[in-house]
């Protein structure tokens, strides 16, 4: 297994158990009303869904946590 694919390997529960609880990722959702933006924990765990993408971001600093990006 290459270092890229390890990295795929790591769950967002190993995430959790390894520590990184101030961590956030966002994510569009398309639905019938158009596009919102979900904020979830490093867990999986879904903190918030906002109409606006940049406040969502917003609210991850707010809340001092990091912004990641999960590919």
């Amino acid at each position: 297994m290459t270092g890229k694919e390890e990295l795929h390997a790591i769950s967002p529960q190993d995430l959790f158990a390894m520590g990184i609880q101030g961590v956030a990722y966002v994510r569009p959702v398309t639905g019938d009303e158009g596009t919102v933006y979900s904020v979830h924990a490093a867990d999986g765990r879904q903190l918030g869904v906002f109409d606006d993408l940049e406040l969502a971001f917003v609210v991850v600093h707010q809340n001092d946590m990091k912004l990641v990006s999960v590919h």
